[in-house]
């Protein structure tokens, strides 16, 4: 028993929009490395999944990280989770072009 194609690309449709119509699932994991000259550590580490470009510099939406962490996570949604296990709050910063070393999107995956 065959079963009628446009139930067929009806389900598959349903399906696609189950996976979009979480705000999360499309969202691309960054990861901001700026230089920090009033901390002990010389540079301080987020993960954003927005990234604001301006003309002075670059704002951001995210948490920050330590190093060890950076290897873990690939996704939004993992770096959400990571936060809530590990209590961290959202932080919103405006950073200047003269302070940012590096944009980094995690969630690239070459073919």
């Amino acid at each position: 028993m065959t079963q009628d194609p446009a139930f067929i690309k009806t389900s598959a449709l349903s399906e696609i929009d189950k996976k979009l119509s979480d705000p999360n699932a499309t969202k691309h994991l960054h990861l901001v490395s700026m230089e920090d000259p009033f901390t002990k550590t010389p540079e301080r580490l987020f993960f954003t999944h927005t990234v604001d470009k301006s003309n002075f510099g670059v704002e951001i939406k995210g948490f920050e990280v330590n190093k060890k962490t950076i290897g873990q996570l690939k996704t939004w949604t993992e770096a959400l989770k990571y936060a809530e296990e590990n209590k961290l709050e959202m932080i919103s910063l405006f950073v200047p072009w003269h302070r940012v070393v590096r944009v980094q999107n995690l969630s690239y995956r070459p073919k």
